[in-house]
């Protein structure tokens, strides 16, 4: 990170849920088997990558639980689709869960089968037009194009189903 780069003191996990991360928040990559925890270490791995770009498409808040689709390019020309899901206590994320898919072409047997999802620039799906860098709470323009596997989704559906289940439990108990 630069010194015209520095951050406020807000993460990009921060930007992408639209709510503070608590000091002792833990951030989890199943698809690399990680844990980060603190909002210290997240902002020092997050520091790591300063070609980054993102942009979230939509943001969806239920209780305690918010979930984003966004979309990001690490700078290497390729747009990744992401899922973040962020559980809140107090207003602020002390858990987050992140899936990500690296951008993969419909095989040809399906091609068939399947619409192609229409992804306008300006939507949920930015393009590269529509990226933006993130240091607290600056931000600059950049750019690229791709799409969501299919692994990602079916990860967010394993994860949202067991939080909706650990809700379901607290308010049987409760």
């Amino acid at each position: 990170m630069t010194a015209d780069q520095e951050s406020d003191g807000a993460t990009r996990v921060a930007h992408i849920l639209g709510v503070p991360v608590a000091e002792n928040v833990v951030r989890q990559w199943p698809q690399m088997g990680e844990i980060v925890r603190t909002s210290k270490l997240v902002a020092d791995i997050e520091g790591n990558f300063p070609e980054l770009t993102l942009e979230v498409g939509r943001r969806l808040q239920l209780d305690d639980v918010v979930v984003v689709e966004w979309t990001c390019n690490y700078g290497d020309g390729r747009l990744y689709r992401n899922v973040t899901i962020g559980e809140l206590e107090n207003g602020q994320a002390v858990r987050v869960t992140d899936y990500w898919g690296e951008p993969v072409a419909t095989p040809e047997w399906r091609q068939p089968l399947t619409d192609r999802l229409e992804m306008s620039g300006d939507g949920i799906w930015p393009d590269n037009e529509h990226l933006s860098h993130y240091w607290g709470s600056r931000r600059a323009t950049s750019s690229v194009e791709a799409w969501l596997s299919v692994g990602v989704v079916a990860l967010f559906a394993a994860e949202l189903t067991a939080i909706s289940i650990r809700a379901f439990m607290r308010s049987a108990v409760s």
